[in-house]
Parts: structure tokens; C-alpha cells; sequence
């Protein structure tokens, strides 16, 4: 399986979630035409149809729902590992104050955040 594959895939669950071609373009920020071209490539490769389309409607094929399925749960695996990988923002408080009390400020920097006072720090 190669990344073409993996997309066409993500291109087929999109269409099955947004209930059309047009509207699972919008999403993907591609043209109609593409969805079309990704689906009759996907359906080539797999050796069998998907969807029943018609000019007004899509619908799933038996064959279909068992790939949607499938490609369902290996994209929302996809969307975990990449929710795990991605680091938590970071923040910080930046205070300017002519007079730092510093047991409050380490009291609050041990509870909620970093903080900084003087504007010396910055955070990122």
C-alpha cells in the first residue's frame, strides 16, 4: 500500500461522512472532479464498487460499508497517534510589576503555569 492509497481512502471516508462529492471536496479543499478521480481509482484498485451514484444520491454498497468501516477506524487510529505526538501548548502568565512577591508568583507557577514577572521573560 502506498501513500496514494492511504489518501484515496481518507478522500472515500470523507464522501461517506459529508453525504456527497461537492461537500467532501469543500472539506478537503479539492476539486469535485479529484473526489471523483481518487474514488474511481480506489474502486479500480479494489476490484469492486463502493458507491451507487446517481446524479442526486450516493450510497454505500455492501462492499462499501465494509471498506468505510475499515477506513473509519484506521483514520481515527491515524488522527490518535497523531493527537499523541502533537506537544500540549504551552502558557505562561507574563506579569510587569514594580514589586514581585515571589511565594505568591511561585504559589500560582506551581499550580496553573509558568510565570514571569519585569516582562524580562518571554514565554513561547
Amino acid at each position: 500500500m502506498d501513500a496514494f492509497q492511504l489518501y484515496r481512502m481518507l478522500v472515500f471516508a470523507t464522501v461517506v461522512e459529508q453525504g456527497s462529492l461537492t461537500a467532501a471536496a469543500m472539506a478537503l479543499n479539492i476539486s469535485r472532479s479529484m473526489v471523483s478521480q481518487h474514488l474511481k481509482k480506489l474502486e479500480q484498485r479494489l476490484n469492486c464498487r463502493l458507491l451507487n451514484r446517481t446524479t442526486r444520491n450516493i450510497s454505500l454498497t455492501d462492499n462499501g460499508r465494509e471498506f468505510f468501516r475499515n477506513c473509519a477506524e484506521l483514520l481515527q487510529l491515524a488522527k490518535q497517534a497523531e493527537q499523541q505526538r502533537a506537544p500540549a501548548p504551552q502558557r505562561c502568565l507574563v506579569l510587569s510589576v514594580s514589586r514581585p512577591r515571589p511565594i505568591l508568583l511561585k504559589r500560582y507557577s506551581s499550580r496553573y503555569c509558568p510565570v514571569f514577572s519585569n516582562s524580562s521573560h518571554t514565554c513561547n
